[in-house]
């Protein structure tokens, strides 16, 4: 692959020369990479000019897989529908998700700084992830979520808003914040669960040390019931 060559093929497009040496370092490290999407004519236009100096080139529909994230190649975990519910249904960890929208000028703004909150909370073993909304419409409405971008603290099937300026400092205080509350609950419910299990078995042994007294009393109105006493009563008379 002839490197010059293809930064000249890329300026056709209206490619900066920086963009285009992030591109042919894609190519060459991945083997592969989508270089423009577009309407179809454009696509195949672009496809011979590729193979026109020496490189194999494929047009096929555009797919959801194929759009690159802003959170690509960082410590932010690119979840989707099924990942966010794995995170937010954890019983054993919380996690701090985004909604963003990537025509959303506040969302790009964000992402260095949510990267850096990734990488700040990685080594205490927090999960940050961020969710594509214009895949996921379905999801932001079924959260209430009106706006972009929309930042969560997800647990147990709960979620908390966070509604403070969008520093890597000030996210990371928040997540860090809501996961000393999450290892106080877990500590709370142990507690409470061993409290149950305890209170449980003194019940039982309580249980089992009054059956011979409830044995008796139901056994006594037998035993008068036979006793001789009416017998005693027809004699007399």
């Amino acid at each position: 692959m002839q490197a010059e060559a293809l930064v000249d093929v890329f300026k056709s497009f209206g490619v900066a020369e920086a963009q285009s040496t992030q591109l042919i370092a894609k190519v060459a490290e991945k083997g592969k990479a989508i270089v423009i999407a577009g309407p179809k004519d454009a696509c195949e236009g672009a496809s011979k000019q590729f193979e026109a100096i020496g490189m194999k080139a494929t047009v096929r529909p555009l797919t959801k897989a194929d759009r690159p994230s802003e959170y690509a190649d960082s410590d932010v975990i690119d979840a989707d529908g099924a990942q966010f519910q794995a995170l937010m249904n954890d019983p054993s960890a919380g996690a701090l998700v985004t909604f963003y929208a990537p025509w959303c000028g506040h969302c790009i703004k964000m992402v260095p700084e949510f990267k850096k909150v990734a990488s700040m909370l990685k080594s205490s073993g927090i999960k940050v992830a961020a969710v594509n909304s214009d895949n996921e419409p379905g999801l932001a409405q079924s959260l209430g979520i009106k706006g972009f971008p929309s930042v969560k603290w997800v647990y147990n099937g709960q979620t908390s808003d966070y509604a403070g300026p969008r520093t890597a400092m000030e996210l990371a205080s928040f997540a860090q914040q809501q996961n000393v509350l999450v290892k106080a609950k877990r500590v709370v419910n142990s507690v409470v669960q061993g409290s149950k299990m305890a209170l449980s078995k003194v019940l039982g042994r309580g249980s089992s040390a009054s059956q011979p007294s409830e044995s008796a009393a139901v056994a006594a109105p037998v035993e008068k019931a036979v006793a001789p006493q009416p017998a005693v009563a027809a004699a007399a008379a």
